[in-house]
């Protein structure tokens, strides 16, 4: 990216669990390296996002609006004999978006956009439960109203959700303009990442061309406008 700025942008891994040292290199990315986000796990040591720990980052981050990419840890070990990789990843995203609706995140920090790969995991399914559990903090006995489900789906609706190995019915679960091409590169093999790419614009098209269009380029365009400036966007890219 420092060389080719004018072709690539980035995010910086953030050296957590360490919350001095990944406010230090927040600083050092954004305002030296003029890179555009950062990258964090869902947990650190166990502990999610909405530790004490973190709030004097996240009040930075939602302080200068960041974007903040947000990947499922690691799980080593199998668990009903299935690939970690595969499964457990999108359960730990949906565990730590439910965390953070719990907990009053994504109220506290506002201006902090969050991006989900896998498509969020379950999130963009269970959006009624998630609502269910921030309302009644963990209770299903709180008595609600609609308007108050529709105030916290509402939240969950405007993180962006990036189609990395996973795409299906999320088109009629969240707004085009939210939806982010990711490709997982170079971790899945050849022929799964064309078929992943076909199946996504193939999807996409189904709804237009410009959402085709929007999901390949144009979400991002907008989320990052010093990277949209830099190509003709009415080039056909797909």
């Amino acid at each position: 990216m420092l060389n080719f700025p004018e072709r690539y942008g980035a995010f910086a891994t953030l050296p957590l669990p360490d919350p001095a040292a990944a406010m230090e290199e927040t600083l050092y990315a954004l305002d030296v390296l003029g890179m555009d986000g950062v990258a964090m796990l869902t947990s650190y040591q166990g502990k999610y996002l909405s530790h004490p720990d973190y709030t004097e980052l996240l009040t930075e981050l939602d302080r200068r609006s960041a974007v903040v990419f947000l990947h499922p840890i690691l799980i080593p070990q199998k668990i009903a004999g299935l690939s970690p990789a595969l499964l457990e990843g999108t359960f730990d995203t949906t565990r730590a978006v439910t965390t953070m609706a719990v907990h009053r995140i994504f109220d506290q920090y506002p201006s902090i956009t969050f991006i989900l790969p896998h498509t969020g995991g379950m999130v963009p399914y269970i959006k009624w439960r998630i609502a269910l559990a921030a309302i009644g903090q963990d209770s299903i006995q709180v008595e609600t109203t609609p308007e108050q489900f529709q105030a916290e789906i509402a939240k969950l609706d405007h993180l962006y959700y990036d189609s990395t190995l996973n795409l299906g019915t999320i088109q009629k679960l969240i707004a085009p303009d939210r939806i982010l091409f990711g490709a997982d590169i170079p971790w899945p093999a050849d022929s799964v990442l064309r078929i992943q790419r076909e199946s996504v614009f193939h999807e996409a098209q189904q709804i237009s061309e410009e959402n085709a269009k929007a999901i390949a380029y144009g979400n991002a365009f907008r989320l990052f406008p010093r990277i949209s400036k830099l190509f003709d966007i009415e080039k056909k890219l797909i």
